[in-house]
């Protein structure tokens, strides 16, 4: 099988499953079933983890760029002369950029997840006590014609 043949079936295939955030026909495979999100499970406990997790990423990152630092100090002295001092400031630079880039990213994650926990826990809690409006105190549905007696 040529490339062309072999791309071509793989752009054909791909098609009939991939969507941009819904766009279209809505999510599903594409092949006419219904959507599915029953395995879609989120709650306040996991969305506080994964800002904890963004954290930790973050403060890791800022160690990284603390012991690279630390780890370059006085290089440019000690390696005068050698034609690799520059090439080493620049990749110094460049890591420095990136777990900074990287920080931010994670930093910004934390702050998206617990705001997201915090919003996602008052909706569960106002949908519960409507809920519970909607029920007599067995637990059984209120009736819609009670209250117009």
């Amino acid at each position: 099988m040529g490339f062309e043949d072999e791309w071509a079936e793989l752009k054909s295939a791909a098609q009939n499953r991939t969507r941009l955030n819904a766009w279209d026909e809505g999510p599903g495979t594409g092949r006419g079933e219904a959507p599915r999100f029953g395995d879609l499970k989120v709650s306040t406990a996991a969305l506080r983890g994964l800002a904890k997790q963004s954290g930790t990423l973050a403060n890791h990152a800022q160690s990284a760029v603390t012991d690279l630092t630390s780890s370059h100090a006085g290089l440019p002295g000690s390696t005068r002369g050698f034609t690799s001092t520059a090439t080493l400031e620049t990749v110094r630079s460049s890591w420095e950029g990136r777990l900074g880039d990287a920080r931010k990213e994670a930093l910004r994650l934390q702050r998206v997840f617990d705001a997201t926990a915090g919003e996602f826990d008052g909706t569960e809690q106002r949908t519960k006590a409507d809920m519970s409006n909607l029920a007599d105190g067995n637990g059984k549905p209120k009736s819609a014609i009670a209250g117009l007696s």
